[in-house]
């Protein structure tokens, strides 16, 4: 490991160089690391920035901010070593055109965070930094461990892995990622005094788990970690970590998915840990209604029994002889199985006359695509049998389904 002596950081952080001002900030003001200092993440890594206090309004979107290794363009600190080393060095300028907002106000710079993710690994770190002095800039080192002797680099951990995959569903378990700030004891900002004004009280930053994100495209194109590309799953992990998810298949796709983090309940905008590659089918041989193929047979929600529909389909019906509104009304009850695709139901009677729809209006579905099973029940009044008593199935697609009768079923729903 790289060894920094002190005699050297307190100068370091003097000479970061001004870059050319540009659209947000009127100055001049680095994000950078300062000569010998470094993410130890793995590569490529992706990094994103924002202030705490209004992550929407100021925040780095595109830029980019982490370097692999040195380049003629954008990355001249040999700290970050060679391409695929895993030294990241964090170089970019909050005066930079394609910045929102800028972190320095009247009231001098507000702290913000630094977001760094390994695109390959599933690793991750957080960084927090106050901007204590305008001179300075946001060192990024200052957040960085010093044990007196050395500067350490911060280190990249593992903030989510893949624990196994049955049928669609994928299990994952989530860690969160490690928070270096300028306000620890051991950091380098500590050994300068150089720590904020609002480090008082042991400040760290509350960081939560965020939701999960899935990303599908080609495996030879470039994975972009911001969150604004990639589709949301709407799960949620639970407290320790652990989600699982229902995920269709996508062959000779690369399929990433991954979570974000929420950081004194703000989202981070980039994905903070990503299990990468396709989720391949693993039969479970046996179908239920998910909008799944669990069966792996190609084609979701499907039964291999005769007459057998998993979704939108009645199990059950019941014919009472009397209700409470007496005058031989009678009250039908049915529950469906698990409601995907629905609109509503008619009571119908077929007989001679022809279908003869017993409701005013369609009794609307309660779940309709829940995947959910709901009890339903409607007064019939004056209806002395159930013999050629059906109910009518509305599909969301236009189609209509009969089931019943009611009495002694004979027909598939």
């Amino acid at each position: 490991m790289r060894r920094f002596k002190l005699s050297v950081l307190a100068c370091t952080v003097l000479i970061l160089a001004p870059r050319p001002a540009a659209a947000e900030c009127t100055l001049p003001t680095p994000m950078s690391h300062g000569p010998g200092s470094y993410f130890l993440c793995g590569a490529p890594a992706s990094a994103y920035a924002f202030e705490l206090n209004q992550p929407a309004a100021v925040n780095t979107d595109g830029l980019p901010l982490a370097c692999d290794a040195p380049d003629p363009v954008r990355c001249s600190n040999p700290a970050s070593g060679a391409t695929g080393d895993g030294l990241i060095t964090i170089e970019s300028d909050w005066s930079a055109a394609g910045v929102n907002g800028c972190p320095v106000g009247p009231n001098g710079p507000q702290r913000i965070v630094l977001v760094a993710s390994d695109e390959l690994s599933g690793t991750a770190l957080l960084v927090s930094l106050s901007g204590t002095s305008p001179s300075f800039g946001y060192a990024v080192q200052l957040a960085q461990p010093y044990d007196g002797v050395a500067l350490h680099p911060a280190e990249c951990a593992r903030s989510i892995s893949l624990v196994g995959v049955s049928g669609r569903q994928m299990t994952l378990q989530l860690t969160r990622p490690p928070v270096y700030t300028d306000c620890d004891p051991g950091s380098l900002a500590a050994a300068l005094a150089e720590q904020g004004p609002d480090c008082g009280a042991g400040f760290r930053p509350d960081v939560q788990f965020g939701p999960l994100y899935t990303l599908v495209q080609p495996c030879t194109d470039p994975v972009d970690f911001r969150k604004s590309g990639w589709e949301s799953t709407g799960v949620l992990p639970d407290a320790e970590g652990r989600a699982t998810l229902y995920l269709n298949w996508a062959p000779g796709q690369c399929r990433y998915t991954g979570g974000t983090t929420l950081i004194n309940g703000a989202e981070t905008e980039l994905v903070t840990g990503v299990v990468a590659g396709d989720v391949g089918c693993v039969p479970t041989g046996q179908e239920i209604c998910n909008g799944f193929d669990d069966d792996c047979d190609g084609v979701a929600d499907n039964s291999l029994n005769p007459g057998q529909v998993l979704c939108d389909g009645i199990v059950d019906a019941q014919f009472a002889p009397n209700s409470s509104i007496g005058k031989g009304s009678k009250i039908l009850t049915w529950t469906t199985n698990s409601e995907k695709s629905l609109v509503g139901f008619n009571i119908v009677v077929i007989g001679p006359p022809g279908v003869v729809r017993v409701n005013d209006v369609p009794i609307p579905c309660e779940g309709c695509s829940d995947f959910q099973s709901h009890t339903y029940a409607t007064f019939l009044p004056k209806h002395k049998s159930a013999n050629r008593l059906f109910i009518e199935i509305l599909l969301k697609d236009g189609h209509r389904a009969l089931w019943g009768p009611v009495r002694n079923p004979i027909l598939p729903p």
